[in-house]
């Protein structure tokens, strides 16, 4: 028996009742949510695996990989406002948000598969950095043309307060089966080495790896693209010029608040991601672990812990989901982060290699709490929004989608340096593979713990006493159902 909210009857808020206008069906979330697939899986991977394809597999330094990946990083988190204000003044036949999720995911999607594919007669360090620093540009600028009008809808779906996290809700169901599959990714690439003859060859494995996983999203962003509606409401377009949009939203401070707890977290968990890669795939190499009769090497238990988080991260889905109906969006959010940093903390006991399989223990934890923090945070930015709104008279979820993405992903692209730069700090050698000196290990743990612990850390105090109740979000709703003539504001 699905939960009342999945079966479209009246959801009973916070502070009253969904009017029926306001609700979304769950058709129309699902379509919406398929756009969410490709943002792990791509980004997941990214994040996680091309500094190692880099470093590991072509043997480029990880400093210069570190260097070189933040440019495409920054540039990334630099568009994101220019997009988000382009979308909203957008006023094409098919919306100001869907014909940016068609087109700039395919482009993404190409983009992509070219990552892993540098030409065969790229030979020295120096023109593997330049190739992946002028694809990694395309990659980024493809995805934020992408994924910032795609966050923008998801926030514009719907005004009420308790229907936003219902959406973010299903949007974090789909999000969580790309997630599923972001830690496969070494096992698919050696298992398509062996399918073409050269096992072994990882360069080949990634770059097919890359190919499949391109052509999927590519269909999923076009799913999206024609499932998904824009609500009539929303459909007139700010007129604020684009200097004047962000000098108003950097002046929001609630919104500085919860994008600073965002990058924070961003830090944490991107630092501890990358990490983890190479515990798993380096410091475990030779573990195995027996579950069911099914014996797992590294590879295998890499991509099995991805998994098992992503439909944790599902499973939690709905817990979530009650707890912020029960506390408060932001107080929920605390304790999505604080679990996060638990995470963290983990690591250190959790890669053990007399007993690798607490792994697990690490992957619960982490699966948790970002499942909590992809939902939640979202949805309070939606209700930010409605505050904006009242204060200016416009609508400029794309704006204010744009500046969180932008200091979201300049957080991101702290994380590269610091994992370039960490890898080489504690002496880790391509070269030796997994065969690293007993102090390089222990090192590379404590990197791993102390310093995505301390992150995670600074992003929960952020959000001690974030001022957004949800008595707050209705007032506000009221307010602006008031001066748009409702009479039925409630």
């Amino acid at each position: 028996m699905l939960p009342r909210f999945w079966q479209g009857s009246p959801i009973l808020n916070s502070v009253g009742v969904t009017a029926q206008e306001d609700r979304v069906s769950f058709r129309r979330k699902c379509f919406y949510s398929l756009g969410a697939v490709p943002d792990p899986i791509t980004i997941g991977t990214v994040g996680n695996f091309l500094m190692l394809f880099y470093n590991g597999v072509l043997g480029v330094p990880g400093t210069w990989v570190g260097i070189v990946l933040i440019v495409p990083r920054i540039w990334d988190a630099i568009t994101d406002p220019w997009f988000g204000k382009i979308s909203d003044n957008c006023g094409s036949p098919m919306g100001h948000r869907r014909p940016f999720i068609l087109f700039g995911g395919l482009g993404m999607a190409v983009a992509y598969a070219l990552l892993w594919s540098p030409p065969a007669f790229l030979t020295s360090n120096a023109t593997n950095l330049a190739y992946l620093m002028i694809v990694g540009v395309l990659y980024f600028t493809a995805y934020t043309f992408y994924f910032i009008p795609y966050s923008a809808l998801g926030l514009d779906l719907t005004p009420d307060y308790d229907e936003r996290t219902a959406i973010m809700a299903v949007r974090n169901l789909f999000g969580s089966l790309g997630q599923m599959v972001i830690y496969t990714m070494p096992m698919v690439a050696a298992w398509w080495s062996a399918q073409l003859g050269q096992p072994g060859n990882d360069r080949l494995g990634y770059r097919m790896t890359g190919i499949v996983v391109a052509a999927i999203c590519a269909a999923l962003c076009a799913a999206s693209f024609f499932g998904t509606r824009e609500r009539p409401a929303s459909e007139m377009p700010a007129q604020m010029s684009f200097r004047a949009s962000a000098l108003t939203t950097l002046r929001n401070t609630v919104l500085l608040r919860l994008a600073a707890a965002v990058f924070s977290l961003a830090l944490a968990v991107m630092t501890l991601a990358s990490y983890v890669s190479y515990l798993f795939l380096y410091y475990l190499d030779g573990c195995s672990v027996t579950i069911l009769g099914w014996t797992l090497d590294n590879r295998e238990l890499l991509a099995l812990n991805g998994v098992y988080a992503g439909i944790l991260g599902m499973g939690c889905t709905f817990p979530w989901w009650g707890i912020a109906r029960r506390i408060g969006k932001t107080r929920a959010l605390f304790l999505a982060v604080a679990l996060v940093a638990v995470a963290c903390l983990s690591t250190w006991f959790a890669f053990n290699r007399t007993y690798p399989g607490l792994v697990f223990l690490y992957g619960a934890f982490s699966a948790l709490g970002w499942a909590g923090a992809m939902i939640l945070a979202p949805a309070i930015m939606a209700d930010i929004v409605d505050m904006d709104e009242l204060a200016t008279g416009q609508r400029r979820e794309g704006s204010y989608t744009g500046v969180f993405g932008f200091i979201f992903k300049m957080g991101v692209a702290g994380a590269l340096p610091l994992l370039g730069w960490g890898v080489d700090l504690v002496g880790f050698d391509p070269v030796l593979g997994s065969h690293q000196a007993p102090e390089t290990y222990l090192k590379l743990r404590l990197v791993a713990t102390f310093l995505s612990a301390a992150f995670a850390s600074i992003s929960a105090v952020t959000l001690l006493g974030l001022p957004l109740s949800p008595q707050r979000a209705h007032d506000t709703r009221r307010a602006l159902e008031k001066r748009r003539g409702k009479a039925s504001a409630t």
